[in-house]
């Protein structure tokens, strides 16, 4: 079994030397088949098929903020099956011989991605961290290290032994390393500052949620838009109440927006960054001002580019990031 990332294409291929006239790919979703492709088909003739997107679509990702009772974070279970049949529009008898890759595949399927560099089919390896944070030289083993803040507990994901599910790992407050699978991960603590930390949760280029910090100066505001028009407020007697507004609002909305900053961090959160940048679905750990309470309220980063940075050219790197909520400020959903 493989895990397989689903916003990037999944291609299967096949080929029959006997005599045939159609070929069909059932994708079955958590025991259930949701597809069927038929394709018209000779001998010799390959086959491919493309079923990424049609599976991303029973991805649903429910995110809290917690990670209490999230790990493990459970893969779709897809089941792709490739038959050749004696007749047109995968009719006919099943043929059986001279087939070359086809029958039935079960793999599991996450929201994640495969850079262009990396080829095709790229699977996310068992027993692998399934994070971004970590320096690796020419031919040599990766070195991971994540920033984290003072008696800040915290989570670590990885790909099980299975490539079925994401395994997070939970270190402690004060802990300054944590083993992930085979993995040492070092835990770099942010000194105390004046900010108050804002956690960003997303969902990374391997499909797992992941936390960094942004603990420098951040600035929240609200954005108003408004229609008016100038109504008719004289009676019938020729007069009218100064009380009464004579250019009236409506169709008010407003939505809340907020600009954040990372701390000082080393080069390769150029890339950790960009996962957050490209991802889909990103939330911030806040304090509402409603509920007093500390919530995964979900955003949408406004920022379209990001200037990768070098000790070199910048010396000390730091990132801002906007964002606005995913939502209006007045409840309207209907």
């Amino acid at each position: 079994m493989a895990a397989i990332r689903l916003r990037s294409p999944r291609y299967r291929n096949t080929v029959c030397t006997a005599t045939h006239l159609s070929v069909k790919m059932v994708i079955n979703i958590s025991g259930s088949d949701v597809y069927t492709i038929i394709k018209d088909s000779v001998a010799d003739q390959k086959n491919l098929f493309e079923y990424a997107e049609l599976c991303r679509d029973y991805i649903s990702i429910n995110w809290t903020g917690s990670y209490s009772g999230w790990s493990p974070q459970s893969g779709i279970a897809i089941r792709t099956t490739i038959t050749y049949h004696a007749g047109a529009n995968g009719t006919g008898s099943a043929v059986t011989t001279g087939v070359t890759g086809g029958g039935t595949v079960t793999q599991y399927g996450f929201d994640a991605y495969s850079d262009y560099v990396e080829g095709a089919n790229e699977d996310i390896m068992d027993e692998d961290l399934t994070i971004s944070n970590y320096t690796q030289a020419t031919g040599g083993a990766k070195t991971y290290t994540i920033y984290v803040p003072k008696n800040t507990s915290g989570n670590v994901p990885y790909m099980n032994s299975n490539a079925d599910a994401i395994v997070y790992v939970a270190f402690a407050t004060n802990a300054t390393s944590v083993t992930v699978s085979a993995d040492t991960v070092n835990i770099v603590r942010y000194h105390c500052n004046k900010y108050d930390v804002i956690p960003i949760d997303f969902v990374n280029k391997f499909g797992a949620i992941q936390r960094e910090y942004f603990t420098l100066k951040s600035v929240e505001n609200v954005k108003v838009n408004r229609e008016n028009f100038k109504r008719n407020i004289i009676s019938s007697t020729g007069t009218y109440t100064i009380n009464k507004h004579n250019i009236q609002n409506f169709n008010i909305t407003a939505n809340e927006e907020m600009t954040v900053n990372s701390d000082y961090l080393p080069e390769y959160y150029n890339q950790v960054f960009t996962e957050l940048l490209l991802s889909n679905q990103v939330w911030a750990y806040i304090k509402s001002f409603s509920t007093n309470s500390f919530t995964a309220i979900p955003i949408n980063i406004t920022n379209s580019n990001l200037t990768y940075k070098t000790q070199v050219n910048d010396r000390l790197i730091n990132f801002t990031f906007s964002f606005k909520k995913s939502f209006d400020k007045i409840q309207n959903v209907r």
